[in-house]
């Protein structure tokens, strides 16, 4: 009898799981990410299409200052050497930031244009 009730699937508990990730996948917050440049062709592509992100975008180089300001609230920058994350910026961002990804100027340049 214990047997065969451990071979029988528990639909109640499955349906819950399903039911909260549903939920958890809906209300599914969207990151907010300071991206400090434009991007290659490609790249940008590919970050329009992301729908998690909420992203704020420069065409070019800030202040230290103005970089400072931009980065307050985000989950994440995308940046530059330029950009100089320590301290001070970790600081500025919030407790909420989560990941700094710096670009090398080389790579900003698109080979096969």
């Amino acid at each position: 009898m214990l047997f065969a009730s451990l071979r029988k699937p528990n639909l109640s508990r499955i349906s819950l799981t399903t039911r909260a990730y549903q939920t958890m996948t809906n209300t599914q917050k969207k990151y907010r990410v300071l991206v400090t440049r434009t991007l290659p062709e490609k790249a940008q592509e590919r970050l329009e299409q992301e729908e998690r992100l909420e992203v704020v975008q420069w065409d070019g180089a800030k202040s230290r200052e103005e970089f400072l300001k931009g980065i307050k609230g985000m989950d994440g920058t995308l940046c530059m050497f330029s950009e100089r994350i320590d301290k001070e910026a970790l600081e500025a961002a919030g407790p909420q930031f989560k990941v700094c990804a710096i670009l090398h100027e080389c790579l900003l340049f698109d080979p096969y244009k």
